[in-house]
């Protein structure tokens, strides 16, 4: 049997993860973590660049993260093809609990230059949202009453116990939530401790050794 990494695996099948490349991950991590509610889990170097992982600080047993990475000159195993960039239609989604907040990030987002598309009601499912563009031109959609996290506990029930607890302290704190906007991330901050993890040695502290299955010189995501 092939040696693990990491000691904790999901009991099933998960959807983890969407990963895009830019040009400077400090502007997308800054971005990202004073925007939207995500903050900085983790960041990596080798000899080909720079990766993060951002996405929300919360327990839980759907865990899905922003992948970030930006490759160095020379270093890219993808040069040869287009950069990709979510849009005009392509977009990332974070529904928010109100419709004040959509308007708090639209009001940001035109501060700093980057709203898309102003804070607009839209026919169902679509409801209330504003589109705001990253650093690298990627679409980010924030919206309320758009109807996916009611459909989705609709049709498979509220959380356990323990999520429920933790929806419940996120309620209070929420982006844009209870008239309290939770604190961004910090860029760099160290990431939490990761309970009962190993890490291969192989090359450097993060295993470079380790190779993404889509491409044989990828190593960042």
């Amino acid at each position: 049997m092939q040696d693990s990494t990491y000691d904790i695996h999901p009991a099933e099948a998960r959807w983890t993860h969407l990963a895009l490349r830019v040009d400077d991950i400090d502007a997308t991590i800054e971005f990202y973590t004073t925007m939207s509610p995500l903050e900085l889990i983790e960041r990596r170097e080798d000899e080909q660049g720079y990766g993060a992982w951002l996405g929300m600080p919360e327990a839980t047993n759907n865990p899905f993260i922003l992948v970030v990475a930006q490759f160095f000159e020379g270093s890219n195993p993808f040069a040869g093809a287009p950069k990709e960039v979510l849009a005009p239609f392509a977009h990332l989604g974070m529904e928010l609990p109100t419709k004040e907040a959509v308007d708090e990030v639209a009001a940001r987002a035109t501060e700093a230059g980057c709203l898309a598309m102003p804070a607009t009601m839209m026919p169902p499912p679509i409801g209330y949202i504003c589109m705001v563009r990253d650093p690298d031109g990627n679409m980010l959609e924030f919206s309320w009453d758009q109807g996916v996290y009611a459909t989705l506990r609709d049709r498979f029930g509220p959380p356990n116990a323990g999520e429920s607890a933790r929806h419940s302290r996120a309620d209070s704190h929420a982006f844009g939530g209870a008239g309290e906007v939770r604190r961004p991330g910090r860029i760099g901050a160290p990431p939490p401790p990761a309970a009962r993890r190993r890490r291969r040695r192989v090359g450097t502290d993060d295993g470079p050794g380790s190779r993404c299955r889509r491409s044989r010189g990828c190593r960042r995501c």
